[in-house]
């Protein structure tokens, strides 16, 4: 049986690569992107049934654009995003926005 599609798009290559290498190895056939051109090329090219997309890449907003794109257009519509972050705050900052 052939393993499910993921597409992985996140601009921080060293993470793709180890969750590529984590997935590709419990059988899912994965691709990747580093910005939103890049990863509709390959959604169109791959039609996937997964995908994995950063929410902040080339501009802070850019994964939330993107997915709100990809749900509207005919192609990509119904292909299940899952949203990744890997915002860091100061624990500083965060006590400060809690108060």
């Amino acid at each position: 049986m052939e393993g499910k599609k993921i597409l992985l798009v996140d601009d921080d290559v060293d993470l793709v690569m180890s969750m590529k290498v984590y997935l590709s190895s419990r059988g899912f056939d994965v691709a990747t992107a580093h910005n939103g051109k890049e990863a509709y090329k390959r959604i169109i090219d791959r039609r996937p049934d997964l995908i994995v997309l950063d929410v902040m890449m080339d501009y802070d907003e850019e994964g939330m654009v993107f997915a709100s794109a990809l749900t509207t257009d005919d192609p990509t519509r119904g292909i299940p995003i899952i949203m990744l972050s890997g915002f860091n705050v100061e624990k500083e900052t965060l006590a400060k926005v809690q108060k």
